[in-house]
């Protein structure tokens, strides 16, 4: 009963942790795609100081790139649309990061929960080995092959998915 109260706590543990992250994806606001730069440009006149002085290159001009089925895709902003863009990018990378570590949690709960449900259903029986137990569609096909040999004679395997 002892495990069965620390797995109960762990499992409380990590539904906190989670419930926490989903917490700050609600806070997340809009989400995009893609990557915004900033770029400053020398122009086609050779007599203009832009091409003399990396300092006084024209810009800075905002462009929005990411792939769009398939293909990579570039636009020109405006530098409120730039700002905008930049907000929503780092919104999505925060989506991400968050997700991850959802993700992360409930891989490490998924184990604890198992041992819980087969510890409430009184279901202890745990396969031979750390293997799993057979589809009860393979042991179909296993007795049809001991039968196509001519093994009928040989029982049945057990089905332990019962």
């Amino acid at each position: 009963m002892r495990r069965r109260d620390d797995w109960k706590r762990r499992l409380s543990e990590y539904q906190s942790a989670y419930r926490e992250l989903a917490g700050r994806l609600a806070e997340l606001g809009f989400i995009h795609e893609g990557t915004v730069v900033r770029q400053r440009l020398t122009c086609g006149k050779s007599s203009c100081v832009c091409h003399s002085d990396p300092e006084r290159r024209h810009g800075p001009y905002f462009y929005w790139t990411a792939k769009v089925k398939g293909r990579t895709v570039s636009r020109l902003l405006a530098k409120e649309e730039a700002d905008l863009y930049e907000e929503w990018i780092r919104n999505r990378r925060r989506f991400r990061e968050i997700q991850r570590k959802m993700l992360a949690l409930a891989k490490k709960a998924l184990p604890v929960a198992v041992k819980i449900r087969r510890a409430g259903s009184g279901s202890e029986e745990q396969p031979r080995n750390g293997s799993r137990p057979h589809h009860p569609g393979y042991l179909r096909y296993l007795q049809s092959k001991l039968d196509q040999q001519g093994h009928t004679d040989a029982p049945p395997p057990k089905d332990s998915s019962r």
